[in-house]
């Protein structure tokens, strides 16, 4: 086992903050966080180190650097919730492998990044009826991205939602979303 399995290594990291401001009927959060995946694995023939016996050098990461603004507002019995999202996506890929293809060695060699751009709008606005036994939401996103063309126009992303919860008793209730 231990002359075929590679050595593998693998960190992370994750970071954020919330900023939060309250006032009288609303609130807002601003919320900044970044994450980094690193995975390496490595294997030598014979696990002898050298440039000549590698076989497998492997290496990927996936940074994503985020940022979210919410604003909440409460008012005359209505819940309001609206905010934007802005990310930036980079994720590599550095490959090196020897193979054997036709009974005959070869190797593959493979460099690749792809950086995506990410943005969104969301907005949802509900009410409680009933004495608080009925719940009505509706609400709408959209979301595009610098992937393609089709993913870059945001009216092509909308996607509305609607929401009814009916409360039978204080342990049940019936609910609807589409």
């Amino acid at each position: 086992i231990l002359g075929y399995l590679p050595v593998t290594t693998q960190w992370n990291y994750a970071v954020g903050a919330n900023w939060a401001h309250f006032s009288e009927n609303s609130f807002q959060n601003f919320i900044f966080s970044r994450n980094h995946l690193n995975n390496r694995s490595v294997k030598y023939k014979d696990n002898l180190e050298t440039r000549e016996n590698l076989i497998q050098d492997y290496l990927s990461q996936e940074i994503e650097n985020k940022f979210r603004f919410e604003n909440t507002i409460r008012e005359g019995g209505w819940k309001i919730n609206f905010g934007t999202g802005l990310e930036h996506s980079t994720y590599t890929n550095n490959t090196f492998q020897k193979i054997i293809y036709q009974n005959s060695p070869d190797s593959i060699n493979v460099n690749s990044k792809l950086e995506i751009l990410k943005a969104s709008i969301f907005g949802q606005i509900s009410k409680k009826l009933f004495n608080e036994k009925l719940i009505t939401s509706f609400g709408l996103r959209t979301d595009q991205n610098s992937y393609s063309k089709e993913m870059s126009n945001p009216l092509k992303q909308l996607s509305p939602r609607l929401s009814i919860a009916y409360a039978i008793d204080d342990k049940s209730s019936i609910n609807f979303n589409v």
